[in-house]
């Protein structure tokens, strides 16, 4: 019985047995399969010959003629009984049985030298361990993939605003019919003597079965035109309740729309709100900022809440530990971390500028200032505070030229002269970008410093 170093476990044998003819023409066929079965891995474990037996028809035959002529009947030939056996190991990769000795798994084709065990069980638990921990790792990566695109996906996207999601969705449910036949079945008597009109007459209870029957499927077809009329009457009130919504909403939002256009400052903001608040981030990131507009130079100051380094991935891999038969989690390193935190910040600013300025049917933007902030501790006060990290100001102009498809992020928002604060594990405030305009800007209690956040639906 072979054994594996180091285990104590002995390996099992899968066995397969077959017969040959002890004949020449046998022991060919014989020599070919155990070739065959070689290149398998099997090996023969035993081999026996069972003599032949006598050829009973040639006996009765030769009794016929004469009785001692029996002994003269031939006898057919031997049989050669095999008996292959190979070593059977599991491959922990995906926990399918492979043939000991190779070194590519038939199942998975994973290279299995040092990844075997005896033990099936065994072999299972760590396969699915493995593929656990690549599981976890995958959608790791999957999560890197999604913040890595998360400026180029938003350029396929139309981001203006259609100030019909701002009203009130008519929500009422088409009537539906609902009847329910109250006919009683008809009765097998009537039916039967349907056939035989004459006998009717002679049985007058039958006869008034029948027309307690006809009555009620009278009665049934009279309930059900009532029935159907009362929904049509339903169904063509409910259409007319949905038009009327419908034309309010409409009126709406043509009213709001004309105020756009004129570039009512009120308004702009509200469309502003709802632009960005309708870009689609991961749950876990902020959804809250604040704007600014000096209407006489057409620039809006944007202050855009953004989210903290623990938005990231924390963990880099999820490796399986066969000798502890467990999983373990690799933190991501802090050199990633910051490169991959300052990339991040980059590309949404980069986005926001990129969905205000392409949302802007009215022209109401000739330049946008964009200052980035996340929620740090200051040690002095013990308090939260928000410190702007990102600052950057572009022109719709110079903006529109660019193509965001190729550009590099960072060289792109370096060409824009956009301030990222050096240290974003431990952040000090940047200078933000302040305008030098001399217009009054938009103040009141419905524009200027107005703050949004995302909607909790689209229709909100």
């Amino acid at each position: 019985m072979w054994r594996l170093a180091g285990e104590s476990v002995p390996l099992p044998m899968e066995y397969l047995t077959e017969k040959f003819d002890n004949t020449s023409d046998g022991i060919r066929a014989k020599d070919t399969r155990t070739r065959q079965l070689a290149a398998q891995g099997y090996r023969i474990v035993s081999e026996q010959i069972e003599p032949g037996h006598v050829k009973g028809g040639e006996q009765c035959c030769g009794a016929l003629i004469c009785l001692p002529l029996i002994f003269a009947a031939g006898r057919t030939p031997g049989t050669i009984l095999v008996t292959y056996g190979r070593e059977t190991l599991y491959c922990t990769s995906c926990g399918a049985a492979t043939v000991f000795g190779n070194a590519i798994c038939g199942s998975c084709k994973a290279a299995i030298t040092g990844k075997t065990t005896a033990d099936e069980a065994t072999a299972r638990a760590i396969a699915e361990g493995r593929r656990a921990a690549a599981r976890k790792t995958a959608a790791i990566n999957k999560e890197i993939q999604t913040l890595n695109d998360i400026l180029i996906d938003t350029l396929v996207i139309d981001h203006r605003f259609d100030w019909r999601l701002l009203g009130n969705e008519f929500l009422v449910p088409e009537p539906q019919f609902a009847f329910v036949d109250e006919l009683p079945p008809r009765p097998q008597v009537v039916q039967f003597l349907c056939r035989f009109p004459g006998l009717e007459e002679l049985l007058p209870s039958v006869r008034m079965r029948r027309l307690n029957w006809e009555n009620a499927v009278e009665r049934n077809e009279e309930n059900r035109a009532l029935a159907k009329a009362r929904h049509n009457k339903a169904v063509e009130e409910w259409r007319r309740l949905r038009q009327t919504a419908e034309q309010e909403r409409n009126l709406q939002a043509d009213t709001k729309n004309r105020l756009y256009l004129a570039k009512d400052p009120a308004t702009l903001i509200q469309y502003w709100t709802n632009v960005l608040a309708r870009s689609k981030y991961p749950d876990k990131f902020p959804r809250s900022g604040t704007f600014d507009y000096v209407a006489g130079d057409q620039q809006l100051t944007v202050t855009y809440q953004l989210p903290a380094i623990t938005c990231l991935p924390q963990v880099g891999q999820v490796r399986y530990i066969e000798g502890r038969n467990a999983s373990e989690e690799v933190a991501a390193s802090e050199v990633w971390l910051k490169h991959a935190y300052g990339d991040l910040l980059i590309k949404i600013a980069l986005r926001t500028l990129y969905e205000l300025f392409q949302s802007d049917t009215a022209g109401a933007l000739t330049s946008i200032v964009l200052n980035g902030s996340i929620r740090s501790m200051d040690r002095s006060i013990g308090q939260e505070v928000n410190l702007v990290v990102l600052s950057i100001e572009a022109s719709k102009t110079e903006f529109s030229a660019i193509n965001l498809a190729q550009v590099d992020p960072q060289a792109c928002f370096s060409r824009l002269r956009g301030v990222l604060a050096e240290d974003l594990i431990n952040p000090t405030q940047v200078v933000s970008v302040v305008s030098g305009s001399s217009n009054p800007r938009v103040s009141g209690d419905t524009a200027g410093d107005v703050a949004w956040e995302s909607p909790r639906s689209p229709l909100n």
